[in-house]
C-alpha cells in the first residue's frame, strides 16, 4: 500500500521506461517509432464558469491542420476570402444525454477585411509543473501564444484568453506510437470511478478515466492569473499567460463571510448560552458591515447552537460523529493543586474535522462558480499521521489529543491529572488506534482560534492558507514536529486539496512492500530483476545532484566531520551519521548503540516534565519545558534506530533533478534511486519525487523534469 509521501512508481510506468531505455538497441518498428515520431503538440481550451462541458474556444491541437492553417485553398490564409470574426457571448446548444452530453457554443459573427496573410494564432510553447506544496512548490501552467494577424485576431484572443480567472485546460500530447508497450497507468495509481464521479459529477467519467491513464497525454486544469502582451518587429503580437491549478486557487481565497448569502437559520442566536454569556454576547455583535459576518462570529454561534439543540443537560459535553466534534466542559479536576478556577477550566474544543467542515460550508463555496469542487479535505478516510507511543500534547489547554478511550492510551494524562475524564467510555473514534494517528480528531480550543483569528485581522483580509498555516504551526509546535499538516494537491487528482500530515510516509509493514525503481542511466547497471552485467542503455538527458547543509544545521557538519560522538539535535543527525559510518561496523554499532541511549534519556526527561505539569498546569515555565522535552524526543522516538527511521523518514539537505522525454506518470510522493551514485548513497538512500515539470518546445520537442530528494532509505 503506498502513501501520499512515499509511493512506488506506477508498474507499467516502469516497463514503459525500461523499454525506452532499450529502445538505443532495439530496432525494431515500435522502437523506431518512438524514437523518431514523439513530436508532441498542445491544445488550449477556454470555458464558460467551472462547467468543463462548455468550451467556447480551442486552440492549437487537430486545429493546426485545418484549412486556415493552409496556404491555399478558400479559406486558407493566402486566400483574398473575407474572413469572419465572433463577436459578443455564445449561445449554448446541448445534446447528447445526461450521462454523455455534449454543450456546443453558437457564435455571431461579423465579417473582418483584415487579412495580411497570415496564419492564425498558434502555441509556440507551454509548460506544466505540479508540484509538493509542503515544499513550496504549486500546480501552475504557461501558455505562449502567437499572434501573427493582431488587427485580425487579438480581439477574440484577448476576450477569451486574456481575463484573469477564466477556467482553462492546457493539455500536451505525443502520438500513440510514443508508447512503446501500449500500456496505460494502472488502476492501481489513478482514481476509481465513484471517486471520477465525485470530483466530476459533470464529466464523462470513461473518457476522463482514459486521459488520465494515458502515458503520452498530460492535462492541466486551472485558472488563469496573469498575462502579459507584447508586440514584436514584424508586427507579430505575442500573448504569454500564466495559470494556477484550481486545488492552488483555495488557499488565496479571503475568510470573508458573506451574510447574504447564509440561511437565517445559521445564524440564530441561543437563547441560553452554554458556556461564558458575556463572551459570547460579546463575539456576535453585529459586524460593522452589515454584508458581512466575521468567522469567529459565525463559527462559535454554531457550536454554541448545537451546544444547546443537545438533550444531555449536562455543561460537560462531547457531541459529533465521524471526524466531526465538540467537546465542551471542565478541562480538569479543580481538585488538583495550583490551578485556576473552575469558571476558568471551562473550555470548548473543535476537532480539526470540524473546523475544515465549517471553511468548506461558508468559505471556499465563494469559488463554486470557478472551481468545480472547492472543499479542502482532512477526514479521517485519508489524512493520517504515524503513531508514537508516547506522545502527547504539550499545551493540552490549547491543543488536546483525546483517546478513544481513556484507559488504554495517556495522550490525554499527564502524571496525577487526565483532561476531560469524563468522556470514558464514549463513543468518541479517538486521535489514534492501534496502527496510526488521525489529525482530523486534534482538538484545538475555540480561546485560541479567536486569538488567531484576531492576530490575523489586523491586516484584513486575511487568507483560508494564512489561518490554516498558524493551526498547522501551533499543532507542530504541540506534538513536537511529530504531525506538521500542509495544504497539498493530491497527487492523481489534481482539482483535490489536502490538509496533509507530510511526515506521514505510511506504516511499516506498508513501507516494506514500497520497491523504488533505479532510473536508468548507464549501459552498465542491469535492471532490476533482469539479467546481470545486461547492458540497458539510459533515458536520462541529464542529471544533477547537489547537497546543502541548512544554517541550522551548522552542528551537524560539526559532527560528521570533527566529532562524530557528540549528536546534533538537528532531527536529520542522527541518520547522517550513521550513514557515514557505512563500512565501518564499528562505527555503527557505536553510533546505534548512542541512538538507543538517547531514546531513553529523553524519554525519562519527557515522562518527569509530564509528571510536573500535570501537577501545575498554569506554570508556563514548566509548560515551556515540557515542549522542548516533546521535541528531543521525537528525534529519537523509539529504542531502534531503524524504528525511528522508518516512521520519520526526515529530508537530508541533498536533492537530485533529471530530465527525460516527455511522459505522464510521475507523482511526487514516488521513490527512485540511481544506480549510478557512490555506494553508501545507494546503500542508505532513496529520492522522492517533489516536482515534475513538463516543457513544451516550438519544435514539438517534450521534455519531462523529475526534481527530488533524498530521504533514509526505509522498510
Amino acid at each position: 500500500m503506498n502513501d501520499i509521501f512515499y509511493s512506488e512508481l506506477d508498474p507499467n510506468l516502469k516497463l514503459e521506461l525500461n523499454e525506452r531505455a532499450f529502445a538505443s538497441r532495439n530496432k525494431d518498428v515500435k522502437h523506431l517509432d518512438y524514437m523518431l515520431g514523439k513530436v508532441a503538440n498542445a491544445k488550449y481550451t477556454a470555458y464558460e464558469g467551472a462547467d468543463a462541458t462548455k468550451s467556447i474556444f480551442v486552440l492549437g491541437g487537430e486545429l493546426v491542420r485545418g484549412v486556415q492553417y493552409q496556404p491555399g485553398g478558400p479559406y486558407g490564409f493566402l486566400s483574398e476570402t473575407t474572413p469572419k470574426q465572433a463577436t459578443g457571448a455564445p449561445d449554448w446548444v446541448v445534446t447528447g444525454t445526461p450521462d454523455n452530453k455534449t454543450v456546443t457554443p453558437i457564435w455571431s459573427y461579423t465579417t473582418n477585411n483584415v487579412t495580411n496573410n497570415r496564419i492564425p494564432p498558434y502555441i509556440s510553447s507551454a509548460n506544466i509543473a505540479v508540484g509538493d506544496h509542503s515544499m513550496g512548490l504549486l500546480n501552475t501552467a504557461t501558455v505562449v501564444i502567437e499572434i501573427p494577424n493582431p488587427d485580425r485576431d487579438l480581439d477574440i484572443i484577448e476576450r477569451i484568453f486574456m481575463r484573469p480567472g477564466r477556467y482553462v485546460k492546457l493539455e500536451i500530447e505525443y502520438p500513440s506510437s510514443a508508447v512503446i508497450t501500449g500500456l496505460f497507468l494502472s488502476s492501481s495509481t489513478i482514481p476509481n470511478t465513484e471517486k471520477l464521479l465525485e470530483l466530476y459529477p459533470n464529466a464523462n467519467i470513461a473518457e476522463k478515466q482514459k486521459e488520465i491513464s494515458k502515458m503520452n497525454h498530460v492535462a492541466f486544469e486551472g485558472l488563469i492569473t496573469s498575462f502579459s502582451l507584447t508586440y514584436q518587429t514584424d508586427y507579430t503580437a505575442q500573448i504569454q499567460v500564466e495559470m494556477r491549478g484550481t486545488s492552488n486557487v483555495l488557499p488565496d481565497i479571503t475568510a470573508v463571510i458573506n451574510a447574504k448569502n447564509i440561511d437565517e437559520n445559521t445564524t440564530k442566536k441561543t437563547e441560553n448560552p452554554i458556556a461564558n454569556p458575556a463572551e459570547y454576547k460579546a463575539s456576535i455583535e453585529e459586524p460593522k458591515n452589515k454584508n458581512e459576518l466575521s468567522f469567529y462570529r459565525l463559527l462559535l454561534s454554531e457550536v454554541e447552537t448545537e451546544l444547546a439543540a443537545d438533550k444531555n443537560k449536562d455543561t460537560n459535553k462531547l457531541i459529533g460523529s465521524e471526524d466531526s466534534w465538540i467537546l465542551s466542559g471542565n478541562a480538569y479536576p479543580s481538585t488538583v493543586g495550583a490551578l485556576p478556577t473552575d469558571t476558568k477550566t471551562f473550555n470548548r474544543y473543535i476537532t480539526l474535522g470540524y473546523l475544515i467542515k465549517f471553511i468548506n460550508t461558508y468559505v471556499t463555496t465563494k469559488l463554486k462558480s470557478v472551481v468545480d469542487n472547492p472543499n479542502i479535505i482532512c477526514s479521517n478516510a485519508i489524512c493520517y499521521a504515524t503513531l508514537y507511543p508516547n506522545i502527547v500534547s504539550s499545551d493540552p489547554l490549547n491543543v488536546l489529543l483525546m483517546p478513544r478511550d481513556i484507559k488504554k492510551k495517556t495522550t490525554e494524562t499527564y502524571g496525577p491529572t487526565t483532561f476531560y475524564e469524563f468522556t470514558k467510555n464514549t463513543n468518541f473514534p479517538g486521535f489514534l488506534t492501534e496502527d496510526r494517528a488521525y489529525p482530523a480528531m486534534i482538538f484545538l480550543n475555540l480561546k485560541m482560534i479567536d486569538k488567531m483569528l484576531i492576530e490575523l485581522g489586523k491586516s484584513q483580509p486575511f487568507k483560508i492558507s494564512d489561518f490554516l498555516q498558524q493551526i498547522s504551526e501551533k499543532i507542530k509546535q504541540t506534538t513536537g514536529k511529530a504531525i506538521s499538516l500542509s495544504l497539498i494537491t493530491h497527487p492523481t487528482v489534481p482539482s483535490l486539496l489536502l490538509f496533509y500530515d507530510q511526515t506521514y510516509l505510511g506504516q511499516p509493514k506498508d513501507q516494506d512492500t514500497v520497491k523504488p525503481y533505479p532510473i536508468p542511466m548507464s549501459a552498465k547497471v542491469p535492471l532490476v530483476g533482469g539479467i546481470p552485467e545486461t547492458p540497458i542503455g539510459s533515458i536520462v538527458h541529464d542529471f544533477k545532484l547537489t547537497a546543502k547543509l541548512p544554517d541550522s544545521a551548522t552542528t551537524l557538519s560539526y559532527v560528521l566531520n570533527q566529532d562524530p560522538d557528540n549528536v546534533s539535535e538537528n532531527e536529520i543527525a542522527p541518520y547522517v551519521n550513521l550513514m557515514y559510518t557505512f563500512g565501518d561496523k564499528e562505527k555503527a554499532e557505536k553510533a546505534i548503540e548512542r541512538f538507543s541511549k538517547l531514546h531513553l534519556d529523553n524519554l525519562d526527561t519527557l515522562d518527569t516534565l509530564k509528571s510536573q505539569y500535570g501537577n501545575n498546569i498554569i506554570d508556563e515555565t514548566i509548560r515551556t519545558k515540557l515542549e522542548e522535552a516533546l521535541a528531543k524526543h521525537m528525534l529519537y522516538p523509539f529504542a531502534e534506530i531503524k524504528e525511528s527511521q522508518q516512521a520519520t523518514a526526515p529530508i537530508f539537505p541533498w536533492d537530485a533533478s533529471f530530465t527525460i522525454d516527455g511522459i505522464n506518470g510521475f507523482r511526487y510522493g514516488d521513490i527512485v534511486t540511481f544506480e549510478v551514485l557512490p555506494k553508501r548513497y545507494r546503500v542508505n538512500t532513496v529520492f522522492s519525487v517533489i516536482g515534475v515539470n513538463h516543457d513544451l518546445a516550438q519544435d514539438g520537442q517534450w521534455k519531462t523534469e523529475i526534481k527530488c530528494i533524498m530521504r533514509p532509505k526505509i522498510g
